[in-house]
């Protein structure tokens, strides 16, 4: 099934790759209703005040996120996301309380596109990604990637690259590098400047698996400048922010599904991610600007001190999801309070606390 609210590019997509993985289960009522939202996409922009009207009626949070990846998310009930292949899922482990809310409460931006980009940010997507696109740390990938070959209309033929096989990442990759290479001379050495894609690696400066290491992104023409660990600094210390990737790159790339790491306020301009989420929360046009609640350093962000950026975040096997190992007794209370023992099972023993952990 097509995430809801993406575009008829991504749409064609992920029908090839249902039409190799098979049929999925059907999905529930519950969540079927969501279909006619689909039609956002390709409708006229509302009236502004008919804005939030219209922001309210897209699946918000984690409604976001079972919206846009059908083919494994079934709905949210009694603080529980349940899984198609049947996994419960608590949402303390994403940060949410049982109605789907931040546990930190925070408030939302004015503006309703940033506001629905700052309650997706609000949730600790990694257990969910851990789950779908699997873990790089522990198992054999192999399995879980496909090739395509980006730049293939290039006389020498392009690179052979991998990226996440689940939701047809990897066929969406494909079709983006080919409208790419129909795109005018003047963007070409933007587009074959390739980066990377599947790398089994953290985030910088965090212990956090990093998207790549998911195959569900990609790198074109990095530049130290347009990065805000390594860009110039302004006169208060502030990264500058330089954007040497054409438009019509980052265009290509949003009508897909993916978000474009130069809308970030730390950012990435060279790199893009496969985040339907967050298209779908906003009807498909992300604000200029993406914010994260202050809070979300929780989850993998930083915070500056004494002039110094320092990762602030959890660590990863405690917030990562785990499979309760067959015949383990099933934990129904967890802690949910932000800490480091987050998302504990009350029965299991504390986590040790880790140097570099708060």
């Amino acid at each position: 099934m097509v995430p809801r609210d993406m575009s008829a590019h991504a749409a064609r997509d992920r029908h090839e790759y249902r039409s190799r993985a098979g049929t999925r289960p059907r999905r529930t009522a519950a969540v079927a209703g969501a279909a006619a939202l689909a039609i956002l996409v390709t409708a006229p922009a509302p009236a502004e005040e008919g804005r939030a009207a219209a922001a309210a009626a897209r699946p918000q949070g984690v409604f976001a996120f079972i919206a846009a990846y059908p083919d494994h998310l079934d709905r949210v009930e009694k603080g529980v996301l349940y899984w198609l292949d049947g996994t419960k899922m608590p949402l303390a482990r994403l940060g949410l309380d049982r109605h789907g809310r931040p546990l930190r409460p925070y408030r939302p931006a004015d503006d309703p596109a940033t506001a629905a980009t700052e309650a997706i940010s609000a949730i600790d997507y990694e257990p969910i990604y851990l789950k779908i696109y699997g873990d790089c740390r522990t198992g054999d990938m192999t399995a879980r990637l496909a090739t395509l070959r980006w730049n293939r209309a290039a006389p020498d033929g392009g690179d052979e690259v991998r990226a996440a096989a689940a939701n047809g990442v990897a066929a969406i990759m494909q079709r983006i590098s080919d409208e790419l290479d129909r795109l005018p001379d003047d963007v070409a050495a933007a587009r074959r400047a390739l980066g990377g894609t599947y790398n089994c690696r953290n985030i910088a400066l965090t212990d956090r698996l990093s998207l790549h290491g998911f195959g569900i992104a990609i790198d074109l023409n990095p530049t130290h400048d347009g990065y805000w660990l390594t860009a110039a600094a302004d006169a208060n210390g502030e990264p500058v922010r330089r954007n040497r990737l054409p438009m019509a790159i980052v265009a290509a790339f949003e009508r897909r599904g993916f978000v474009w790491g130069g809308r970030w306020n730390r950012f990435d301009t060279f790199h893009f991610e496969y985040r339907p989420e967050y298209l779908v929360a906003t009807g498909g046009k992300l604000p200029e600007r993406l914010t994260r609640p202050t809070f979300s350093a929780y989850f993998g962000g930083h915070v500056r001190t004494a002039g110094q950026w320092r990762f602030t975040g959890a660590g990863v096997e405690r917030m990562s999801y785990r499979p309760r190992p067959a015949g383990a007794p099933a934990c129904h209370r967890w802690v949910r309070q932000p800490g480091r023992d987050f998302g504990r099972c009350l029965a299991a023993p504390a986590s040790p606390r880790r140097k570099g952990t708060r």
